[in-house]
């Protein structure tokens, strides 16, 4: 049986539903999705990519491609409700990826996140209705992508091409968890990203 099911909204728009749980207002999706965007927007930057944590109906992915011009990685461990909502709307393959990860180990072997990392500057956006039923994965799909421990940022350094970090004495010497100091000395790139995340 299907967890997937689609209805079709008073202005003829597909609204998708997980194990009966609606991904977008059935009455206003647009209207919803640009408050998404409102709330979910960091002023003043403007990445080269974007990683979408929760695929929904598709509707705050539209609004992401309206307002930007940086690439965009969706990330959802539910493969049939990401194929339902790709093959509703013609995306633009050069901007957008979908990326079906269930676990940790998929996520860092996925080649559109290596690539969007490996490019420099990225941002990653939360959608919560998304999350709903698999919190978990979406924590540490979050906590890897922003590398707020030592295991995420050499991962993201090795994929960079820089020095993992193992057997640094910089790096030996740190605590577990990441420091703005600690991102500032080992990606200085990321450390806009990790202030702006902390203060919104």
């Amino acid at each position: 049986m299907s967890l997937v099911s689609k209805e079709i909204s008073p202005f003829g728009e597909s609204i998708y539903s997980w194990k009966g749980r609606r991904q977008a207002s059935f009455y206003n999706p647009h209207a919803e999705a640009a408050d998404w965007w409102i709330k979910s927007r960091r002023a003043g930057l403007d990445p080269k990519s974007y990683f979408v944590l929760g695929v929904g109906s598709g509707f705050h992915i539209r609004r992401l491609l309206c307002e930007c011009t940086a690439n965009i990685v969706i990330i959802d461990s539910r493969a049939e409700l990401m194929a339902a909502v790709k093959g509703d709307f013609n995306w633009n393959p050069e901007r957008v990826s979908f990326s079906g990860c269930s676990n940790l180990s998929q996520l860092k072997k996925d080649s559109a996140v290596a690539s969007s990392i490996k490019q420099g500057s990225f941002l990653v956006l939360d959608h919560t209705v998304s999350q709903v039923l698999d919190g978990a994965f979406f924590n540490e799909a979050r906590s890897w992508l922003v590398a707020r421990n030592w295991k995420a940022l050499a991962w993201q350094r090795k994929l960079r091409g820089l020095p993992s970090g193992v057997g640094d004495r910089a790096f030996e010497s740190a605590g577990p968890l990441l420091t703005i100091k600690d991102l500032d000395f080992a990606m200085p790139d990321a450390t806009l990203s990790a202030l702006t995340e902390m203060i919104t």
